[in-house]
């Protein structure tokens, strides 16, 4: 029966169809499919050759070279097909010095260079990162060796990729509008306003205007400018490179401007307040470790030419109206490490150029130290052994300069002050720089061979400004001197390091790094989100049997932290109120001289606070283990605390592989909360920077966990533990007393002892 109906369904479309069929309406109808297949036959692409038009049994292997032998009636499509491309030059072309030029300026059309780049990609594994390149880590050194540069010698590191951008406001409206995106909760002095006066520098948050302790946006370092005769304030705002937008549409969105007008400055409708990048105008060193000072003393050496010298008028001359102030600029470097301040201290300077007492030689600090030493000792000689050579080569570099430029008088400046605040002094020192190829014609006249040169009013003058830091130091200097600066201090004894060497250096110092150790901004979640996709591409690359089953594991989150799981789909918000980090610090212990640990009753949060979810803590392994980037930080059960008490399971609990099994699994789920992503222990949070200490002798890390877990884990004796010390000091540290915690590492099954600390408010 179904075959009789299919039969018939068949035989009405067969009548259906039309009785003839006209071929003009068919070509007609079918014109335009026609006319392209015909083109496509005709035409060349552009994976085709115009041999490849010749029938097979007519092509040569000699056609592809002699067009001659190509028959006549394709010659003429050849010779219209043909198309001349530029021939590109080859690399011993453009490696030629006068070509060098010229092929670096078109290398950087896509991504910016830092005036060291050259230096580091001959010595440095270099990365494509925020729109720059940047040198990662060096090519024959390890972390060993930087650890050494910072535990005793000195690290010397290339920040330009931190831009700057200056803010010019009536002082009341700044401090006013400043005080919405800078929170004085977080803020050492209590308040923006302390920081006026620009004797010292600021390292803090900066947030969306009125959303505190929510909207982070990024770090911020704030310079005020300590010259008091500008009516003016006159501030710098450094950021992050990959954060610089953000902080640029915050500053405008606070401030009152509007419009754009000539060399990117932005300025409000009565122009009182102003806004400029920049980004070319200034460089910015980190110098790490304890010899610091020495590696300065030896390359900045302070500017102490006469000013009643005759010679053209420079912009230095009105700084020297006082011979005290000679005296003034050669003390300015002990005077800014010197003082013992928990605050960084900004420091003004003038200094020589430092290719002009730059040795010839690399050698130890030490040796350096020494043969400097002997030189000042050496003599009470006029001009410390410095020998004046022709200048009649550099006169029309010298005189060239802006005359215009008029620093304000040193006599009335603080020691914070710099003439590298001018807009117009930053110009000219960067432009009127002394070339290498004229200061080696001048070097070429001593009449003894390495010693230094004394070009007198000749000579440049090169203001910089110097933040000295608790723990590290920052060199400010202006455009285009980079690489006299960079040499000097390598050839002073400072090792140099990219941003591995960074990372090192702040996690040693218990500090956080910008963007990862911020996940509460914008900028962290997109560099976590990018990361999380490299690894993933990563391990899918590896076979099934050579890389980890999370399923297995029980990993819920391998690639990434799920702060948004943790905190039951709520934005992460960090606390950095400095008042109430310190309140939650000393709940640990009410008096720290004592051997037994007093628990505060409760911890009251203030309303102000109330938003925070996140609380950045410091861990330290209990024994062994090691924790990694995204390993879990759990919450011990009553059963774990007591094994490890007893010491019947010192090295922690071990959690049971997942078999296959979907009813098991869904068994486990079933009895967990269902606000935290856990196994079998409650997780409170996710370790985003650990590794071995070598200052500890063992392994620490940081991390961030949830307030309301924290607050439960200090409002009960169970979790706090006292860790057995041996040593003679008996006070308590955050390394042997604290909350006890576990923590599991993504590819593992064992769970591993740790105590955690509420994380000291300086290294926020």
């Amino acid at each position: 029966m179904a075959e009789v109906l299919a039969r018939r369904c068949k035989m009405d479309h067969i009548f259906d169809a039309p009785r003839e069929l006209r071929v003009t309406d068919l070509a007609q109808s079918h014109a335009k499919e026609i006319r392209a297949l015909t083109s496509a036959i005709n035409k060349i692409n552009r994976n085709r050759n115009i041999i490849q038009s010749v029938p097979h049994y007519m092509r040569r292997r000699a056609s592809s070279h002699n067009m001659n032998r190509i028959p006549r009636r394709v010659t003429g499509n050849i010779t219209t097909a043909r198309v001349t491309k530029p021939k590109q030059h080859s690399r011993y072309y453009r490696r030629r010095p006068k070509h060098l030029l010229e092929e670096y300026t078109r290398r950087q059309r896509r991504v910016w260079w830092m005036e060291t780049h050259i230096w580091h990609a001959k010595r440095f594994h270099m990365m494509e990162k925020w729109g720059c390149k940047l040198a990662l880590c060096p090519t024959a050194k390890s972390e060993r060796c930087a650890y050494r540069s910072i535990k005793s010698h000195c690290l010397i590191q290339d920040h330009s990729y931190i831009q700057c951008i200056e803010l010019v406001a009536p002082k009341e409206l700044m401090i006013s509008t400043l005080d919405t995106v800078l929170p004085a909760g977080q803020l050492a002095k209590g308040g923006i306003r302390s920081y006026a006066d620009g004797v010292n520098a600021l390292t803090c948050t900066l947030y969306y205007p009125n959303k505190y302790p929510a909207g982070a946006v990024s770090q911020v370092d704030v310079m005020f400018n300590s010259n008091t005769k500008q009516t003016d304030h006159q501030v710098w705002i450094w950021c992050h490179i990959a954060a610089f937008k953000s902080v640029w549409d915050v500053l405008c969105g606070a401030f009152p401007v509007c419009t754009e007008q000539e060399n990117s400055v932005w300025r409000s409708a009565d122009g009182a307040v102003s806004l400029r990048s920049l980004k070319d105008e200034l460089i910015r060193f980190r110098l790490n470790g304890p010899k610091t000072k020495e590696v300065m003393e030896l390359v900045l050496s302070p500017f102490t030419t006469d000013s009643t010298a005759e010679g053209a008028h420079v912009w230095w001359r009105d700084q020297f109206s006082d011979s005290s102030q000679e005296l003034t600029q050669s003390s300015q470097l002990s005077a800014a490490f010197s003082r013992d301040s928990t605050h960084a201290v900004v420091a003004g300077m003038r200094v020589r150029d430092p290719r002009l007492c730059m040795t010839a030689i690399q050698t130890h600090m030490a040796s350096l130290r020494n043969h400097r030493h002997k030189q000042e000792t050496a003599g009470s000689e006029p001009e410390h052994g410095r020998q004046d050579v022709s200048t009649d080569k550099v006169e029309n570099t010298v005189t060239d300069m802006d005359c215009s430029v008029q620093a304000d008088s040193a006599v009335t400046s603080p020691m914070s002050y710099s003439p590298l605040w001018s807009h117009k002094v930053r110009d000219t020192v960067s432009h009127n720089m002394m070339t290498q190829h004229e200061i080696n014609q001048l070097r070429s006249q001593l009449l003894v061979p390495g010693s230094e040169m004394n070009l007198g009013p000749k000579e440049n003058c090169v203001p910089l400004l110097l933040i000295v830091y608790p723990e590290m130091s920052d060199i400010i200097i202006p455009a285009n001197w980079g690489m006299a600066f960079w040499l000097a201090f390598a050839y002073a004894g400072a090792r140099a390091g990219g941003i591995r060497e960074t990372l090192l250096a702040n996690f040693y110092s218990s500090r956080f790094s910008f963007p990862i150790d911020f996940p509460d901004t914008k900028v962290a979640q997109d560099e976590e989100f990018s990361l999380a996709k490299e690894l993933q591409t990563k391990h899918f690359k590896y076979p099934p049997n050579k890389r980890p089953n999370f399923d297995k594991l029980r990993t819920n989150s391998p690639f990434r932290c799920d702060w948004t799981g943790l905190l039951n789909e709520q934005a992460p918000i960090v606390l950095r109120d400095l008042h109430f980090l310190e309140k939650l610090k000393q709940c640990w212990l009410r008096k720290a001289s004592n051997d037994e640990a007093e628990i505060c009753g409760s911890v009251a949060i203030p309303p102000s606070l109330s938003a925070v979810n996140l609380v950045p803590v410091h861990i330290s392994m209990w024994n062994r283990g090691d924790p990694r980037t995204r390993a879990e930080i759990c919450l011990p059960l009553v059963s774990d605390i007591a094994g490890l008490v007893d010491g019947t399971s010192i090295h922690g609990p071990v959690l049971e592989r997942y078999n296959g099994n979907p009813k098991a699994r869904d068994e486990i789920h079933a009895t967990l909360p269902t606000d935290r992503l856990s196994v079998t222990r409650q997780v409170i949070g996710y370790v985003i920077s650990g590794r071995y200490s070598p200052n500890i002798g063992h392994s620490e890390g940081f991390g961030f966990v949830t307030m309301s877990s924290l607050k439960c884990c200090l409002e009960s004796n169970k979790y706090i533990l006292k860790r057995k010390d041996n040593s003679d000091n008996k006070q308590l540290n955050r390394d042997n007393f604290g909350v006890v915690c576990l923590i599991r590492v993504i590819d593992s099954t064992q769970y591993r002892f740790a105590l955690i600390n509420v994380s000291s408010p300086s290294s926020l």
